[in-house]
């Protein structure tokens, strides 16, 4: 079982599947059960440094960091640190916009030109009531500030953008890698291999990790976890639990618990 410290309140603004979360204090320990994101993640401190342990190593302090997507995630211990967190997910502009800053398979810290640029308007937004507009404008300067605009990135592979709007259609309970390989007329391995290099991930990590999106899309304050679980297709609830914790590296107990998480949600 982990033992997360994560009880301080926390908001947390999602859309678009990008995430931002900001925590006073957060201890999240995930060494027994290592978990993934289908994300670029900045991590900024904006009182405190925050200890860091990710692909099992030692964990190292920081002020700000870019994790990469696919990076095992092991531990954070955040104390009275004031932390950001904004998380890009692999299909969005801010990622695209963030790919090229990224260290790959791992991470990197942020520089203190970055963070100096960045800070003050992360440790501004800590004291007032940020609405939709404002926590989306306040993740799209982070992003600018580490990654400036670059040219749109080539066209994806037609057989992969099929795959990922069936993906979209389709409950996760009626997706299989047989069906999508028969639906674009290619070998279930061949298909495997496309969605690793245009995506960087498992085809059913991707399907997983849509999923828990429309989950999160669904959700409203009330409404059980389990519910809108089996509504995108999860019957296995361990499995989505799992799928949850990808996006937010916390419990679907923990970020649904109001007394603890208030969660706004900007937009689809």
């Amino acid at each position: 079982m982990a033992n997360d410290g994560w009880r301080s309140p926390m908001r947390a603004w999602v859309w678009d599947r990008c995430l931002l979360l900001q925590a006073g204090t957060l201890v999240v320990d995930r060494r027994r059960r290592p978990y993934r994101r289908l994300s670029a993640t900045v991590i900024v401190a904006g009182r405190r440094s925050f200890l860091l342990e990710v692909q099992g190593e030692t964990a190292r302090e920081y002020r700000g960091v870019l994790v990469a997507p696919n990076v095992e995630r092991n531990y954070i211990e955040a104390v009275d640190a004031d932390l950001t967190i904004l998380d890009a997910g692999i299909t969005t502009a801010a990622f695209q916009q963030l790919e090229p800053s990224l260290a790959r398979g791992g991470l990197r810290s942020l520089t203190d030109e970055e963070l100096d640029r960045i800070r003050q308007d992360v440790v501004a937004a800590f004291g007032v009531a940020l609405g939709c507009d404002e926590a989306i404008q306040l993740f799209a300067d982070v992003v600018r500030t580490i990654a400036p605009p670059r040219a749109p990135a080539a066209p994806r592979d037609p057989r992969v953008a099929r795959v990922m709007a069936l993906v979209e259609e389709r409950p996760f309970d009626a997706l299989s890698v047989s069906a999508l390989a028969h639906d674009v007329g290619i070998s279930e391995s061949r298909l495997r291999d496309l969605v690793r290099k245009e995506l960087g991930c498992r085809l059913s990590q991707y399907m997983r990790w849509v999923a828990a999106w429309k989950a999160v899309g669904l959700w409203q304050e009330g409404t059980r976890f389990t519910d809108v679980a089996h509504a995108v297709g999860f019957h296995d609830l361990a499995h989505a639990d799992h799928a949850f914790t990808e996006i937010f590296g916390l419990s679907p107990s923990q970020v649904t618990d109001s007394r603890w998480m208030t969660l706004h949600k900007c937009g689809p």
